[in-house]
């Protein structure tokens, strides 16, 4: 007994499971975010309780939250959910500030290892694909590239990959001082199709590179991830490091809101 003759609780006490169906709640709220987000398209309530695995009186209830916030939104004439106004907001300021350089430069001392290439990280500037970050192979080798290095937009598989997920409006200028070498549209269609462009020696003699684009939301090239070695080896189909590297801009991508099917 209690000092004042009241009994003592057994069990948890009541705040601590409080806080426990507070968590559980949200963990349920999350859960059908995310199956949102996830979805191609609009999903009825059927479908997201079975997904989320809560009952439809439930999903119903946080559904119903989740619309009168804003982050949610019900078609009335299907009776399907979808991501609401303040869903799209909160996405875009996120991805507005994420910062490319800072999220990719961790995988390219990754990427260097697991290939033993050199990796680079390149941005279009107003000259072309300009490297931002560097980071050399285990076995380095020499070369006159290096940060600030500017890359040719028509002769490497850097700038192929620019020109294959950019506007022409974009890289018209840079393409125009190159006027005497020309992009087939073979090459940009190879490279759209496989994420992957690929030159043997074309801008240094006896370096082979491949070459990936990190996509943002739009399906733009926001960024490239370029391997460099004297492996003539490296560009060939069967060369692990085309998968790293089409593994790493893939995840890259997804960071920047970019959704793709079959990565």
């Amino acid at each position: 007994m209690m000092p004042d003759g009241e009994a003592i609780p057994r069990g948890r006490p009541r705040q601590h499971r409080q806080e426990r169906r507070g968590l559980k709640s949200t963990d349920t709220g999350m859960r059908l975010l995310s199956l949102l987000a996830a979805a191609e398209g609009p999903l009825s309530l059927t479908e997201l309780a079975a997904g989320a695995g809560v009952g439809a009186s439930t999903a119903h209830r946080h559904l119903a939250g989740f619309v009168d916030a804003g982050l949610v939104k019900h078609e009335r004439s299907g009776g399907e959910y979808d991501l609401g106004p303040l869903a799209l907001k909160i996405g875009l300021v996120a991805l507005s500030r994420l910062d490319i350089v800072a999220i990719a430069e961790p995988r390219l001392l990754s990427l260097a290892v697991r290939t033993k290439s050199t990796a680079l990280l390149s941005v279009w500037a107003d000259r072309g694909p300009t490297i931002v970050r560097w980071q050399r192979a285990p076995m380095p080798f020499v070369t006159s590239l290096g940060l600030g290095s500017t890359l040719p937009a028509t002769r490497s598989a850097t700038g192929l990959v620019f020109l294959s997920f950019l506007p022409t409006s974009v890289t018209a200028g840079a393409v125009a001082r190159e006027g005497e070498h020309l992009v087939d549209a073979e090459s940009i269609a190879r490279c759209r199709a496989s994420r992957l462009a690929w030159v043997d020696g074309t801008v240094i003699p006896g370096l082979s590179a491949i070459a990936s684009p990190i996509l943002d939301l739009q399906g733009e090239a926001a960024a490239a991830i370029t391997l460099t070695s004297p492996d003539p080896a490296l560009t060939l189909e069967e060369h692990g490091a085309r998968s790293f590297l089409r593994e790493t801009t893939a995840e890259l991508s997804a960071a920047l809101g970019h959704r793709a099917k079959g990565w």
